[in-house]
């Protein structure tokens, strides 16, 4: 990895914007400057390598798509980095962050860190790399619940009385998820053509990776079994008239615009643990709440670093 740092030192020197620099032959061509940072092809190709690594599904998707989707994921990186180093210090290791990459190499059957390092390394990896990464969205998301926690609205009388008019039956709904959020009329009929277009040629699972916004994303945009009573009347309204295979319209809300997809449905004939039940829609709707709340702060200051550059 050691060449790739020299080739960076040496773009800094001679950085002309976006201009190609050749040095011994190799080619380093400038794709994006944020923030007086700039994004290499090298750096997009690391990003890519650290998104193949860590998640077997992105490495079925069509590389040049990939290529893509990993500059847009460095840019945000780059934006979120920008805000929360004012109110953190992210050179930390935190017990959290240890945990989450344990689990991650866990996922991945690796057995220890050392094997992690190794596997790592034959994608030209390092452990710190990812450790970095893994705390950025770690404190992001202690950001916007610090910023955000009292914004949250849940009626949990409201889901107790509507459990207790249900308490035989459950409706459950196998969903998964695109999230994607626009500044305009114009960016919106763009954005939502080439995702209509990648759900054809690709299928909704691998355009989630490529075009969702939302956490879910990593999973394909899979929810998972959610209950009819954890979902909004305006999702259910929606969801109602689709058959098994069929997603949604987008459906306009606070945190930009969703396609949901129905992947299985089924009925339940049990009775309801009401406090445990009631428990499990606050967490999800508190998890709801927040994401969409991360999508718009998100938004907010990429818009303001966009507005201060043009």
């Amino acid at each position: 990895m050691m060449y790739k740092k020299f080739y960076k030192i040496i773009i800094l020197i001679l950085l002309i914007n976006f201009k190609l620099v050749n040095v011994s032959g190799f080619e380093i061509q400038i794709i994006e400057k944020i923030n007086n940072q700039i994004i290499t092809n090298i750096d997009v190709e690391n990003e890519y390598n650290y998104l193949s690594a860590l998640n077997v599904k992105y490495r079925e998707l069509d590389k040049q798509k990939m290529l893509e989707y990993a500059k847009e994921s460095l840019v945000k990186e780059i934006i979120k980095k920008s805000e929360l180093v004012k109110y953190f210090d992210l050179t930390q290791n935190s017990p959290i962050v240890v945990n989450f990459v344990r689990n991650l190499y866990l996922n991945l059957g690796i057995k220890n860190e050392e094997e992690f390092k190794k596997y790592l390394e034959s994608y030209d990896l390092s452990l710190q790399t990812i450790y970095e990464k893994i705390t950025i969205e770690n404190v992001w998301n202690q950001l916007i619940y610090t910023k955000y926690k009292d914004r949250i609205t849940i009626n949990k009388e409201g889901i107790r009385k509507k459990l207790n008019s249900k308490k035989n039956e459950i409706i459950k709904y196998n969903i998964s998820e695109i999230l994607f959020s626009v500044r305009d009329k114009e960016e919106y009929e763009n954005k939502l053509n080439t995702i209509k277009k990648s759900i054809l040629e690709d299928g909704f699972d691998k355009t989630a990776l490529l075009y969702s916004e939302s956490d879910s994303s990593k999973n394909s945009g899979s929810l998972g079994w959610i209950n009819e009573n954890q979902l909004s009347k305006l999702f259910i309204k929606e969801l109602v008239s689709l058959k098994v295979g069929e997603n949604t319209n987008p459906i306009n809300f606070p945190g930009g615009n969703i396609i949901l997809k129905i992947n299985e449905i089924k009925k339940e004939l049990k009775k309801i643990d009401i406090n445990k039940e009631t428990d499990n829609i606050f967490i999800y709707e508190q998890n709801r709440q927040l994401n969409n709340f991360s999508v718009i702060y998100y938004n907010k200051v990429k818009n303001r670093i966009i507005d201060a550059r043009n």
